[in-house]
């Protein structure tokens, strides 16, 4: 037996309902794959019933919603541009700061917050006096608990230097480091551009890595669109290696950078 399209609708009304999320916006490939791998699991017993049970079966449910959520992180992902952002931009994104201002930047689908601790490490290195704050979001709120948390271990992508110099050895990133991170719940694609506790929405730094890729196709346009706005004129925007950012919007190659850097112009 097989699910069809408005099982799954109905599969995610349930998890909307229950738990808050709405995976609506994602790709249909994805929600199908993981619903039906679910419904595997369960043994694919009459459609009707195995959503009646879905009802009342918390560990499915929080399971499914787990594979929905595709959260793959990891300390100092895809390090080549990590490296890059260090090289080539920073110094070129400090030198137009205004004297003393803070350098602001948003890290969206932080997940549990490894990029967003990696974040602020290069931003300390680069920024110096001047000063830096991250502001990191994600629509799941059990990722953000932990990435408030932020407690990890050695094996997570830090080399020994960096957890000697970040970390104390429980796992907790060094009051200094933190007090410049605050963490937030927030739907990219809702109704909301940005949370309401961002004072300004213009970010010089944006890190998107990865994310928009994971939404329903038909959405991902206005994603590109609503993200390019989210970057201040002249500033960066990250995304992942392997995405290309679509014409039109304002943005183009980070001179100097291959790949995954763009540069908002400032005459858009």
């Amino acid at each position: 037996m097989s699910l069809d399209e408005a099982d799954q609708r109905r599969v995610l009304a349930v998890i909307q309902r229950r738990r808050g999320a709405d995976f609506h916006d994602s790709r249909p490939r994805l929600v199908e794959a993981c619903i039906g791998e679910a419904y595997a699991r369960a043994g694919s017993p009459p459609a009707g019933a195995w959503l009646d049970g879905l009802e009342h079966d918390d560990a499915a449910l929080d399971a499914l919603v787990r594979a929905l959520r595709v959260r793959v992180t990891s300390f100092f992902r895809e390090p080549e541009t990590f490296a890059m952002l260090a090289e080539k931009v920073l110094p070129e994104l400090m030198a137009h700061q205004p004297l003393q201002a803070t350098l602001r930047a948003w890290v969206i689908g932080c997940a549990t917050g490894e990029e967003a601790w990696s974040l602020a490490t290069v931003l300390r290195e680069a920024c110096g006096p001047v000063g830096y704050s991250v502001f990191a979001t994600d629509s799941d709120p059990t990722a953000i608990v932990a990435a408030r948390e932020g407690t990890y271990t050695r094996s997570q992508g830090l080399s020994p230097t960096q957890w000697t110099r970040d970390f104390h050895d429980r796992g907790e990133p060094h009051p200094a480091l933190r007090a410049r991170v605050r963490f937030a719940v927030h739907r990219f694609m809702g109704p909301e551009r940005a949370p309401r506790d961002v004072v300004l929405p213009l970010f010089p730094l944006v890190l998107c890595r990865n994310v928009i890729m994971h939404f329903d196709p038909r959405l991902q346009a206005a994603a590109w669109a609503r993200l390019a706005e989210t970057v201040a004129p002249g500033g960066a925007l990250v995304v992942g290696e392997s995405e290309g950012v679509a014409a039109g919007l304002g943005l183009e190659p980070w001179p100097g950078v291959p790949r995954a850097i763009y540069r908002r112009r400032e005459d858009r």
